[in-house]
């Protein structure tokens, strides 16, 4: 049976394997930047791990462009429940990950492609005039929000 030592070495392990100079992990979920072989002084490599069952751990060099991944377990031995709870955290996290910004520019987005690209101001043969309206207004709505998001985030507004 393997303990969290093993995990602990085992990760590290992964870590330094993509060129990451690390001493310890700290499997907290949290985006953690750290010196690379490259430059040991900067901190262009970064690494996520999680330490609830399965251990994981992603991690990036920035300098190589080298990108790993490691588990403690192989997703083919983990149960039904494991898998569904891997499953959910995984999306968890993409979700928290995603900026409001990038959430209303997909939708604009995909209100363009549906109005047909770029000449969406143009009403597509077929479609109701009152189908198309709404459309262009949700675009203006979802545009609007998009710049209003990013300007949030960049301390603009």
């Amino acid at each position: 049976m393997s303990t969290a030592t093993d995990h602990t070495i085992a990760a590290l392990d992964a870590l330094r394997s993509a060129g990451l100079l690390v001493d310890s992990i700290s499997f907290d979920g949290v985006l953690h930047r750290v010196p690379t072989a490259d430059k040991p002084n900067g901190k262009d490599g970064a690494y996520i791990a999680h330490g609830d069952a399965p251990a994981s751990l992603w991690c990036k060099n920035w300098r190589s462009g080298e990108e790993n991944t490691w588990s403690a377990k192989g997703a083919d031995k983990l149960t039904a429940v494991e898998r569904e709870a891997l499953t959910r955290r995984m999306e968890e996290n993409r979700k928290a990950r995603e900026e409001p910004h990038y959430r209303y520019m997909r939708r604009a987005h995909k209100i363009r492609d549906r109005l047909g690209g770029d000449r969406w101001y143009i009403k597509p043969k077929g479609m109701h005039q009152r189908t198309f309206d709404r459309l262009v207004d949700e675009y203006h709505r979802a545009d609007e929000l998009s710049w209003r998001a990013a300007a949030v985030r960049l301390g603009i507004l």
